[in-house]
């Protein structure tokens, strides 16, 4: 007879205070005083500086040409995205994000350094690369009379960059230079090549030593970070770091990659968005997952950038004390409220305190 294994531990849900628990101090009251400390915190954000364009037509009739549609242009909008998004969302919420990344002499670029200035961010630590194409991604939407907006193609300008040595030294030291005196680091890693993973992980682990908050969301490159304190991957980028399928709702499977991941990387906490299953947070004190659910409704305008809004607000919220359970709370609302908005957006302090109000 063959002898039965263990049941393995469910992942739990989320204790009512994430962490350890303050019978004195509400999850609001907890929620809202991290919220109050946000503009303190300065956060260097080194990574692939990306422009998003927005162009929207209305749909006039079919080509005699070939079988697409015909758009007049109703629209263009330019609006920071990658790694310049998640310093968008940082300068959002009352922080002060200091970004290091590289753009092109081009017209993408130019606006791109206008568009973060205009919202008060300190552009010195990007640098302008002669004869790189800015990486932009143009979404081409269309809606008719009574129709709601709809993307009908995207088209991708620069892939990655072929920076030389002095170049990436440089980034290097801009981005140490940029840690320095600053609550913590993002690594925005998109692909690109802005940041070189070793020199990642130097500046990481002397940060970490410090005791200030790295962290890292890598969408091919993760487990090349390691030893940074935290990191944001969704579901897919988990499966493939650490080759187990998670199958949908099957929570075991969840805790395992969780903790695999965070055992390769070296990390004290993992973030893992789960899309419309919500959040998962694994800690190092912990031998199971806090699982948190979706905030807000299945009504979603546009998923665009809501992972950069999660990680600005997640590493905002570490720096600024919060508990990782508590931190990924105010990212879980962050991300509710951005995916109701059309575009890549932002979220700003207040609406993530009326959020918390509403909801606790």
């Amino acid at each position: 007879m063959t002898a039965r294994r263990p049941a393995r531990p469910r992942p739990r849900r989320a204790a009512a205070s994430g962490g350890r628990p303050d019978p004195d101090r509400s999850i609001r009251g907890r929620l809202l005083e991290v919220l109050e400390r946000f503009p303190g915190i300065r956060l260097a954000v080194w990574g692939d500086l990306v422009v998003d364009e927005f162009v929207v037509g209305a749909v006039n009739r079919i080509s005699r040409e070939a079988p697409v549609l015909i758009l007049d242009l109703m629209d263009t909008t330019r609006i920071p995205g990658g790694a310049a998004n998640t310093v968008a969302n940082i300068a959002a919420v009352g922080a002060t994000p200091l970004p290091v990344g590289v753009v092109g002499d081009d017209d993408w670029g130019r606006d791109l350094l206008r568009l973060l200035a205009a919202r008060g961010v300190d552009t010195s630590g990007i640098q302008v690369e002669a004869g790189l194409t800015t990486p932009t991604k143009s979404r081409i939407s269309g809606a008719g009379l009574h129709t709601t907006r709809q993307q009908i193609v995207r088209v991708d300008r620069g892939g990655p960059y072929a920076l030389a040595p002095a170049r990436r030294r440089a980034l290097a030291r801009a981005a140490a230079a940029a840690a320095e005196g600053s609550s913590g680091l993002v690594l925005a890693d998109y692909g690109y090549g802005a940041i070189e993973p070793a020199a990642g992980r130097r500046l990481a682990r002397r940060l970490r030593q410090a005791g200030r908050v790295v962290a890292v969301d890598s969408r091919w490159r993760l487990l090349q970070f390691k030893g940074v304190s935290t990191a944001t991957p969704n579901e897919p980028e988990l499966e493939a770091a650490v080759g187990i399928s998670l199958r949908g709702e099957d929570e075991d499977a969840l805790a395992r990659a969780g903790l695999e991941l965070r055992r390769r990387l070296d990390c004290e906490t993992l973030l893992v968005t789960r899309g419309r299953r919500g959040m998962a947070v694994f800690q190092a004190s912990r031998s199971t997952p806090a699982l948190l659910p979706v905030f807000g409704t299945d009504e979603v305008a546009d998923v665009t950038g809501a992972g950069d809004t999660v990680m600005a607000v997640y590493t905002v919220a570490l720096a600024a004390g919060a508990t990782p359970v508590d931190a990924a709370r105010l990212a879980n609302y962050a991300g509710g409220l951005v995916v109701m908005k059309q575009g890549t957006a932002t979220v700003s302090r207040q609406e993530l305190a009326r959020a918390v109000e509403a909801d606790t």
